[in-house]
């Protein structure tokens, strides 16, 4: 219930002889990092509710004799430093192997961006350019992050600034850091643009809907330019018929 401790070093705890973890970390809210790679969890028990409500945790780091047992209240989705790897709390709870997956994990949440083109001018196979802005404690990243989706690739990062390009229902999804803010920019080449949560704060998973509007009605320039000869054509046909018609007379 510590909700006000923002730094707590462990790394010389012994806790080679602990039987109980329950609740240990329980409501500290102030905590955005936790070093347990001395931990050493071979005779733990319970974990339950060990990392409840530990709201602003975003680094943890776990080594070769840590265990995690189930109930231990760990939330988010969780990136691998090195491999990329994502595992959300219940896989890295149920997968967790010291041997093979000690390091450090950061909290990520999911971003899905998604494009819908619509109009009666539009061009379905138009490429829309976008730029995304990501800022983690007011820093913008430099990293790489994958997206997959109706495409997939990386977005680099640099400076916090990352490109990429949609068309007609395409959609990425990539994770970025917890916590982070993102401003998402598009060309939109004369369209209509209508979007939701171009911005927004990556707490929990989030959609950024954009969707490009085009209409207007089919050139006839052509039509009209023919008009005049048309009707010198049937002003022709009937003068003509009524010379004829005088002659029989």
């Amino acid at each position: 219930g510590c909700s006000c401790l923002k730094n707590l070093d462990v790394t010389s705890f012994d806790t080679s002889n602990v039987t109980s973890m329950s609740s240990m970390f329980y409501g500290c809210r102030g905590l955005d990092s936790l070093d347990l790679s001395s931990f050493d969890t071979s005779n733990v028990t319970t974990m339950q509710n060990m990392f409840m409500s530990t709201t602003n945790l975003k680094t943890l780091n776990l080594g070769i004799n840590w265990n995690f047992l189930v109930d231990n209240g760990l939330t988010k989705s969780w990136l691998r430093d090195g491999d990329g790897t994502v595992y959300t709390a219940e896989e890295l709870t149920n997968l967790y192997d010291g041997s093979t997956m000690a390091g450090t994990y950061r909290a990520v949440q999911l971003l899905t961006i998604t494009e819908q083109v619509k109009g009666t001018l539009a061009d379905v196979n138009k490429n829309f350019n976008f730029i995304i802005n990501v800022q983690s404690d007011g820093v913008g990243i430099s990293s790489t992050h994958a997206y997959t989706g109706s495409k997939s690739g990386n977005l680099e990062f640099i400076n916090g600034n990352a490109t990429f390009s949609l068309k007609h229902n395409d959609s990425i999804s990539t994770y970025l850091p917890y916590g982070s803010t993102y401003t998402i920019t598009q060309n939109s080449d004369g369209y209509n643009l209508s979007k939701t949560n171009g911005t927004g704060t990556l707490s929990t998973d989030r959609t950024a809907s954009f969707t490009d509007t085009l209409n207007g009605t089919t050139p006839t320039g052509i039509f009209l330019d023919l008009i005049p000869f048309i009707i010198i054509l049937i002003s022709s046909f009937i003068t003509i018929m009524w010379i004829k018609k005088f002659r029989y007379i």
